[in-house]
């Protein structure tokens, strides 16, 4: 796991970019939309802290409205292909190819932090796209907070991480068909230092991704 850099620019101005993109009904409909839109953004940017996030509301909007909003970031808009990239740009070069959910896969995706199919209106706002790979993404889907509105999942632009490694390794030896086999159990450790909320949160997200 790591940190991410939130992207640079201001994420209102992305999203007019992707909007002056489209054209017809339904460029027409979201450039009258684009003052509620905002409107909204401000909401969340105001609320994108740790204590806060969780506090988002949904908002409220038509089925051609949700649709036009999802369609924001289901394009091969050239505005939305750039906010992607400065998206990855944006993180240090060492990581810039590493998935932060498992530190394994490549970054050849984008995780809606708060679920897309719950709230179309951040669909390509910069703060809710998390570079990762295609199986965490898929593990994580549209889950957002559990039956008591905490997270589920760390927030890689947000949450504080430890510097020093999280997981320990234990191998033990089993007797199979006559052979020592050997067996590796692995555990989350809480480093010295780091608080026990952050802790559980990593857990948890970590529990819901294996």
């Amino acid at each position: 796991m790591h940190k991410l850099t939130l992207a640079a620019g201001l994420p209102r101005e992305h999203f007019s970019g992707i909007v002056d993109g489209k054209s017809g009904d339904r460029g027409a409909r979201l450039t009258d939309m684009l003052p509620v839109v905002q409107a909204h953004y401000g909401v969340f940017e105001a609320a994108y802290t740790v204590a806060d996030i969780s506090g988002v509301a949904q908002g409220t909007w038509t089925k051609t409205e949700r649709e036009d909003l999802l369609h924001c970031y289901e394009t091969t808009a050239k505005a939305l292909q750039q906010l992607k990239t400065l998206i990855l740009d944006s993180q240090p070069e060492g990581i810039r190819e590493v998935c932060p959910y498992c530190g394994i896969g490549g970054p050849r995706q984008f995780d809606h932090y708060l679920p897309k199919e719950k709230f179309p209106e951040y669909s390509v706002h910069s703060y809710n796209l998390v570079p990762c790979c295609g199986v965490c993404n898929g593990k994580k889907a549209d889950i957002w907070l559990q039956p008591n509105n905490t997270r589920t999942f760390i927030n890689f632009y947000l949450d504080s991480l430890p510097a020093v490694p999280m997981l320990d390794v234990t191998v033990q030896w089993s007797v199979k068909n006559g052979k020592l086999v050997p067996v590796s159990i692995f555990q989350l450790v809480c480093p010295a230092g780091f608080g026990a909320a952050e802790f559980q949160l990593v857990s948890m997200g970590c529990c819901r991704s294996r």
